[in-house]
């Protein structure tokens, strides 16, 4: 991804580079190997993204690591 997204929250990232990638929330959920439902509550910060999935996750959605686990000092405000 081209643009910084370092200020975006992960669920932000996710819904911006899905719908960059021209996907809808099922064919992410396939590519990644999960429901829709689950894609919609990562992409609203209802549920955090599993950080056994995030290489995963990061290369369908085409965003850096960084982009999906924040620093301590994020988490923390």
């Amino acid at each position: 991804m081209n643009t910084d997204m370092a200020h975006l929250k992960p669920y932000e990232v996710l819904a911006i580079a899905r719908e960059r990638l021209d996907k809808t929330q099922d064919q992410m959920a396939e590519l990644i190997g999960t429901t829709q439902p689950t894609i919609h509550r990562w992409e609203t910060g209802r549920h955090p993204i599993p950080l056994a999935r995030v290489r995963r996750i990061a290369k369908a959605y085409r965003v850096k690591l960084d982009d999906l686990i924040p620093p301590a000092a994020q988490l923390a405000s």
